[in-house]
């Protein structure tokens, strides 16, 4: 699953959503400002000792690239 998520193919299946132990931060909405205080206290607060995964555009501009923090 985690390598369709890296190449965009981001529709889940039900069963997929609760699926083993790797978290992944889907979506955040907001304006960025807001975006970054949420992340930030998704990281401090509930998931403090956790690995959490999200996608972000690749550094070479091509495509996402899967992000631990």
């Amino acid at each position: 699953m985690e390598e369709r998520v890296k190449g965009g193919n981001i529709k889940l299946r039900p069963d997929e959503w609760r699926s083993g132990e790797n978290i992944w931060l889907m979506d955040v909405l907001g304006p960025v400002e807001v975006q970054k205080e949420m992340i930030s206290k998704l990281k401090e607060q509930v998931f403090k000792e956790k690995k959490v995964k999200s996608l972000q555009p690749a550094p070479d501009g091509k495509g996402m690239a899967a992000v631990e923090w």
